[in-house]
């Protein structure tokens, strides 16, 4: 008998542990004629697919209603002259939205291969934007220029935090050099 309470009592305080947190939020709409073109990364949450860069840039095209491209591009931190390419396609996963896709790197492959990529805020000029995932894995903080102030930045970690993210696991990204 004893062993059994114990067994409960041990399933209750590993469930009262365990985040069953729901997804965060995304915007409730997004247009992606606006959101398309190139984007600066501000910061993000560390990521082995990163490990290496520095100043980094996406750069999204309207492939049709359903598809972007994706290319992402960042200078190494050993050597800013040299940059790392990935090419990747993104499938709109919520079409009411547009603020959930999946994205697949290569491009060849389909979206069931894909991350997500979920656009959780981006003010009324297109200018900042927050992007996540359903489990918060993953996190960036991008910009339509290389910087942006600290009262904007604050704004979007104050967002960020709002929507589940964790504030000190965003690391800033070196800007992008010339």
């Amino acid at each position: 008998m004893k062993k059994i309470v114990l067994f409960f009592a041990a399933l209750l305080l590993f469930i009262s542990n365990t985040s069953f947190a729901k997804p965060p939020e995304t915007m409730l709409k997004v247009d992606l004629t606006k959101y398309i073109g190139t984007w600066y990364e501000i910061a993000r949450y560390e990521n082995w697919f990163e490990r290496d860069c520095s100043g980094t840039q996406a750069k999204y095209e309207l492939i049709n209603e359903n598809q972007i491209s994706v290319t992402n591009i960042c200078q190494l931190k050993d050597n800013s002259s040299k940059i790392k390419i990935a090419q990747g396609k993104g499938y709109i996963d919520d079409k009411v939205s547009n603020a959930k896709l999946k994205v697949v790197f290569p491009a060849f492959l389909p979206a069931i291969f894909g991350g997500d990529y979920w656009i959780l805020y981006v003010d009324s000029e297109y200018q900042t934007a927050l992007i996540g995932d359903s489990q918060r894995k993953y996190f960036w903080i991008l910009s339509r220029n290389k910087t942006i102030s600290a009262d904007s930045y604050e704004k979007l970690i104050l967002i960020a935090t709002e929507k589940g993210f964790v504030s000190k696991k965003i690391i800033k990204t070196p800007v992008w050099k010339n």
